[in-house]
């Protein structure tokens, strides 16, 4: 386990040595005719405290685990070498089962219904909040499951065009600040502009608090982030300025600073080789001042109540 977890991209210690990795607890879910295990693995190293790792580990023998190495071998977590109930030897493979769309649409079906996944000594309780009709639309569409392994701490399986599914792969105590802020924006302020948390997936041991395993976000389509659209744009920019090199020239320069200038209509000139960016930074800003009032908005949760900001407390900033 040491060195599946060391080459993991989702793995935030790659620097540090792991002593041991140690199966700490395991909660099966059922689906289709195996049974996959969300195990919590606990890792220690040789300087620092232990963490603890979540993995979505199925065996499969045969011909089914002969297509997984062909196919992903990436998913392969280690060969296995067990007995079957005729007490006959059965090789095959353990694997990291969140790669196949069967699970995933487990996972679905379980926010549905709300189901609470038993273990030996620990449960995983699946609940569902009240944007989850809204944000998964008509039953009798299918949300084909994608998996998306582009996360540096988490794993992700899209729902067609209308959920998102993120599974953390480290485990913190309490309730993970996506959960927290996601339900105060979902819940108590109804921020239109943001994802809408559609439910969430916890682990509840006999001994301590719930630990979110996952999140269940709507689903909004993009082609990037903000920052890729701005340098597309800054590349398009200099194209245009070098076509209108000579207009530029013949402009005076600024007599106002940039802030004064924010304010108003842009020149005609910068419009047009600025194009439609000016309109896109204003809705950004526009969206991320709503963000902003939302979060200070009055609130009975001691956990978003503004706090005094001090000089203390500027300085220590």
């Amino acid at each position: 386990m040491p060195d599946y977890l060391q080459v993991r991209r989702w793995f935030s210690r790659r620097m540090r040595r792991i002593m041991s990795a140690t199966l700490i607890d395991s909660v099966p879910i059922p689906h289709n005719s195996s049974v996959t295990y969300v195990a919590l693995f606990q890792t220690r190293y040789d300087d620092g405290g232990p963490e603890t790792y979540v993995l979505t580990i199925a065996f499969a023998s045969g011909d089914r685990a002969a297509e997984i190495s062909r196919k992903y071998p990436q998913a392969v977590i280690a060969p296995l070498q067990t007995r079957g109930n005729d007490s006959q030897e059965v090789h095959g493979i353990l694997y990291n089962a969140l790669r196949y769309a069967s699970l995933a649409q487990t996972l679905l079906d379980a926010f549905a219904e709300g189901r609470v996944l038993k273990g030996a000594r620990s449960e995983i309780v699946v609940s569902r909040t009240t944007a989850f009709d809204l944000a998964r639309g008509p039953v009798s569409t299918v949300l084909e499951p994608t998996i998306s392994q582009t996360a540096e701490t988490s794993t992700a399986a899209v729902y067609g065009d209308r959920l998102i599914l993120k599974l953390f792969r480290r485990l913190s105590e309490g309730v993970n600040p996506d959960l927290e802020i996601g339900l105060y924006l979902t819940e108590q302020v109804g921020l239109s502009h943001s994802p809408s948390v559609a439910g969430a997936m916890e682990y509840r041991s006999n001994q301590g608090e719930a630990v979110t395993l996952a999140v269940l976000h709507s689903f909004v389509p993009n082609q990037s982030d903000a920052w890729q659209y701005t340098l597309d744009y800054l590349t398009e920019y200099y194209e245009r300025a070098l076509t209108h090199r000579r207009d530029a020239e013949a402009l005076p320069p600024p007599s106002k600073s940039l802030v004064a200038l924010s304010v108003g209509d842009a020149p005609q000139f910068a419009a047009e080789t600025v194009g439609g960016y000016l309109a896109s930074a204003k809705l950004l800003g526009q969206r991320t001042a709503e963000f902003h009032l939302a979060l200070a908005s009055p609130t009975g949760d001691p956990n978003f109540a503004p706090e005094p900001f001090s000089k203390a407390y500027r300085r220590s900033a």
